[in-house]
């Protein structure tokens, strides 16, 4: 019997790592997420910028006075659903950076029926070049020259 042990386990030291994994059958919080992007897109369709309300819910706003990188964010979403890119970008330039990632989260379920790996193979992308903290070091650029005026 540990013959057949160790032959077994002779033949799995030649044989590829990669066809030993098991691969991902499961679809991991892709499917909450994506409903969740889906709610907010849909909410974003459906009401104008114009019709948001003026009062902030920004705290850095409502002590400063003056706008945090992340302002005008809600504004700009629903000025790209209605196709006013324009006024977007006027809102916030980085409304397209995150509605972009809505779409994709959006349609991981779908890509992930094409190729399992896809979503993982975009957050290790991410990952490697630092793509969060980039954003997060734009953004607080932005914010700054949002607060000194230019």
């Amino acid at each position: 019997m540990n013959r057949d042990i160790k032959s077994s386990s002779a033949d799995d030291e030649h044989e590829p790592i990669a066809s030993r994994e098991k691969q991902p059958t499961s679809h991991g919080n892709w499917p909450f997420l994506s409903a969740l992007s889906a709610a907010i897109l849909v909410g974003s369709m459906l009401i104008a910028p114009e019709q948001l309300p003026n009062t902030s819910l920004c705290a850095f706003r409502t002590i400063t006075g003056k706008p945090c990188p992340a302002c005008g964010l809600t504004h700009s979403f629903c000025a790209i659903s209605r196709g006013e890119l324009e006024a977007a970008w006027h809102y916030n330039p980085f409304g397209f950076v995150f509605y972009a990632g809505a779409l994709l989260i959006l349609f991981s379920p779908v890509l992930h029926r094409w190729d399992t790996r896809f979503m993982q193979r975009v957050v290790e992308f991410c990952l490697r070049f630092r793509l969060g903290a980039l954003l997060l070091i734009a953004m607080i650029l932005f914010g700054l020259a949002r607060i000194w005026g230019y």
